[in-house]
């Protein structure tokens, strides 16, 4: 590999190659027993290390010259390879499948991201190979390139999250207006069908505004404030522990075990296939089958195979699966059959399963109440203590202004294109914090834990132990140093990132009331001026919590938007299509930082990641729409009676249809149950904070638990399930468990998510399962052999 242009590390060329070598002893010396070291070899190692630092080469801080985008560029171009953007197009495909399935089922899509990492390698580490064992001569394949197709698909993926598919999109449809029923305010109107001219405009209007939003911000966030982002973290840690020898052999243990997993959910959903019956009939396949009896079936209680969510069973946290668990106690095994008993007295008596005048009613917004109770409380939870670690860091930095002045040492200066930076490269913000933040690097498997077991000024023999940990934390700082001296040189002009928001918003403007006319171009230019303000305050508290909060911001705007235009001005497609702007961009957003975190810590340059941001929005601006109509044309999408319910496009529909209207419609007490679990949402969070660590883990999340409460038990039981199945594999083989388990949820999610591709081509050419299994009790079959036939 070629020595990369302008590439220094205190004033020494070196080239990544170099940089990655180092990471890789190192992390290879953090992952293994530490060898035993002589006082003879430590005493000359640290001679070494005294020798280096008192060179000239290394004095660099104050003499260093100021990092900016003209004169000393960033080596970005060399990560960006054919292969990279082809294997993040294939990968991003992959997952976007996955995903449309997970949302339109019940919503629930776990971290993809790791996995994202892990197929990453395993396409280019195989491209590699084979080019090579043809005689042709490849390029070494980095951490960096890996971390460009991991930001490339999660950017591309994402948007088959964020882009409203089974939610604010398909809120818009003819089946989700006809669940809402008869109700004030559910006007016939008010439909948009997600066709492709429509949703392929609305992706690009809203799918990379976000990702300039943010772009100047990413020093602050990366640098000096020093944000965990711990998805964007236990990424980064992996993709650079596969770079290593050790790592590299976890790495095909991993893929050997999803693709073990993989090929036994794909076979095991086309077995089940055959037992489906016609698309005609609900009551067919395993999905209706009565593990739990008859009765309980009535109720949803049932194990229904569904290996997915076997597999997101065994991702999520287990508080996630318990919550889920006690929701479905609670709403199918305790409140519907209650109101069950009230038909003809609480609401009309006769009703289908799908009417909202009745028990789907009841179901539907208590959900509503709850999300949105778990979502406020988050809300102001996550803004006070971002005010609060901003002011206690505030405080840091002024003090350690004052410990400079009085010690007549000033802040060396870093100058860059971002915020806070003047054109002459000194820094006009705060200055970096290097120490006063608890660095992530000293706690990550990068630095073992090591510490100096020395005191601070003491003056006594060192032992060898303390010897050794002084070395491993100067080889750990070096490396810190490395990273951000890498990150600081992938200078991003401000201008790049202020005109592309620019060009988007105005985009936005234009295109999005032409695509969906309720809405007004002056409800999008408020949109464009706050937008920004929710965006850092997500990105703030993803970095703090790993909570993405766009959601939240979304139901904010379908509620004020709505009211905003009202019911005969087309409310409710206002405030759906609105909400789709607020949360793409605040997803995108926090998306980009969290990679940005990755790319930190695998040294790999923001020009790159920027770059491959924006090449997998761009790829998911027509991958999402692509994959989704294969799922819009095969299967009845939103029917209640579906395996594809959709729940949260009923959910976003009804707030928004809420917001015009207000309670007057819904059935009787709906609306005091509503405040009732409104407010039972925000005391179980608040106890949750209040109580010790090891009280809170049996407390409930609402926003998990009100789940069950729309698209019924046996989602809950299938994650249970896959739960137990962790716990089991943790118990027996503590060991292996944390290697193995995520790669054989991944490939169960994997292997049941790609059998929808033939599904669909089958149920396209109008082939039917040749086999329709149902079952019904005992009693009503003796009825219908005792009477007779027709």
């Amino acid at each position: 590999m070629s020595l990369y242009r302008n590439s220094v590390i205190s004033q020494v060329p070196v080239n990544f190659r170099q940089a990655n070598a180092l990471r890789r002893t190192s992390l290879t010396r953090a992952s293994e027993p530490e060898p035993h070291f002589d006082v003879e070899e430590g005493d000359e190692r640290r001679k070494r290390i005294s020798s280096s630092e008192g060179s000239p080469h290394v004095q660099d801080e104050p003499q260093r010259d100021p990092y900016d985008c003209i004169s000393n560029p960033a080596p970005w171009w060399h990560q960006l390879t054919f292969r990279s953007m082809l294997a993040g197009a294939v990968i991003s495909t992959i997952f976007s499948i996955i995903v449309h399935k997970l949302n339109l089922t019940t919503g629930i899509v776990p971290s993809l991201n790791i996995a994202a990492g892990l197929l990453g390698f395993v396409f280019l580490r195989g491209w590699v190979y084979l080019l090579r064992l043809m005689g042709i001569k490849a390029h070494e394949f980095t951490p960096q390139e890996n971390t460009v197709v991991q930001t490339c698909v999660v950017a591309s993926y994402s948007l088959a999250f964020a882009g409203g598919f089974g939610c604010y999109l398909l809120s818009m449809d003819h089946q989700t207006f006809t669940n809402l029923g008869p109700i004030a305010g559910n006007r016939p109107q008010d439909v948009y069908e997600p066709n492709m001219a429509r949703i392929i405009p609305y992706m690009f209007c809203i799918g990379l505004i976000g990702i300039f939003m943010l772009v100047i911000m990413r020093k602050k966030f990366i640098i000096d404030y020093r944000l965990h982002f711990p998805s964007g973290t236990a990424t980064g840690i992996l993709i650079s522990g596969f770079h290593t020898p050790k790592g590299e052999v976890q790495a095909r243990q991993q893929v050997k075990t999803m693709g073990y997993w993989g090929m036994t959910s794909f076979l095991f959903s086309f077995f089940k296939w055959f037992f489906g019956g016609p698309a005609s009939a609900s009551n067919c396949g395993f999905n209706m089958f009565p593990s739990l009896g008859i009765d309980a079936l009535n109720q949803t209680w049932q194990f229904d195979f569904s290996l997915t969510y076997v597999g997101v069973g065994m991702i999520i946290p287990y508080v996630v699966s318990y919550s889920l668990v006690f929701g479905a106690i609670l709403s199918n095994g305790i409140m519907w059959p209650l109101l069950s008993k009230h038909e003809g007295d609480w609401y009309p008596a006769g009703l289908t399963s799908q009417d909202f005048q009745g028990i789907f009613g009841y179901k539907n917004f208590i959900a509503i109440a709850i999300f949105i109770g778990d979502g406020l409380y988050n809300f102001l939870k996550i803004g006070f203590l971002s005010l609060q670690v901003y002011r206690d860091e505030r405080k840091v930095q002024k003090l350690m202004m004052k410990n400079k002045r009085s010690l007549g040492n000033p802040t060396p200066a870093h100058g860059c294109c971002s915020v806070g930076s003047a054109t002459d490269g000194t820094m006009s913000g705060p200055p970096r914090i290097e120490r006063t933040s608890v660095s992530l690097i000293s706690a990550d498997p990068l630095s073992g834990g090591l510490g100096s077991t020395g005191r601070l000024g003491s003056t006594g023999p060192l032992s060898n132990m303390q010897r050794d940990s002084v070395i491993a934390r100067s080889e750990v700082e070096r490396i810190q140093k490395m990273q951000d001296d890498i990150f600081l040189k992938g200078c991003i002009p401000w201008w790049v990132g202020v005109g592309g928001y620019v060009i988007f918003a105005i985009l936005a403007i234009v295109v999005i009331p032409f695509l969906y006319t309720p809405v007004r171009w002056y409800y999008v230019l408020v949109l464009a001026v706050i937008v920004p303000f929710f965006a850092v305050a997500n990105a703030y508290g993803t970095g703090l919590t790993d909570f993405d909060m766009s959601s939240v911001y979304g139901t904010v705007a379908i509620f004020v938007f709505a009211v905003w235009s009202g019911t005969t001005n087309g409310g409710v497609i206002a405030g759906l299509a609105v909400a789709g702007f607020v949360m793409a961009a605040t997803s995108s957003a926090g998306t980009l930082m969290q990679d940005f975190k990755t790319g930190h810590i695998t040294m790999s340059s923001p020009r790159s990641m920027f770059i491959a941001q924006i090449a997998g929005a761009l790829m998911g601006c027509f991958i999402a729409p692509l994959t989704f109509q294969l799922y819009w044309h095969s299967f009845n999408i939103g029917s209640p009676t579906s395996e594809y319910k959709a729940p949260f496009a009923n959910i976003y529909r009804g707030m928004a249809v809420i917001g015009t209207q207000g309670f007057g419609e819904l059935p009787q007490h709906c609306g005091q149950m509503m405040i009732a679990f409104f407010c039972l949402a925000l005391v179980m969070c608040l106890v949750r904070d209040l109580v010790p660590t090891k009280l809170s883990i049996f407390i409930p999340i609402p926003m998990a638990m009100a789940i069950p409460f729309y698209v019924g038990a046996a989602v809950a039981v299938d994650i249970l399930i896959g739960a137990l199945v962790k716990a089991y594999w943790y118990w027996t083989r503590p060991l292996e468990a944390p290697g193995k388990v995520p790669a054989a949820a991944s490939g169960l999610i994997a292997g049941d998510g790609l059998w929808t591709i033939p599904s669909s081509i089958l149920s396209i050419c109008k082939v039917d399962p040749p086999i329709c299994m149902s079952f019904q009790s005992s009693t009503a079959a003796a009825a219908a052999a005792a009477s007779p036939p027709a």
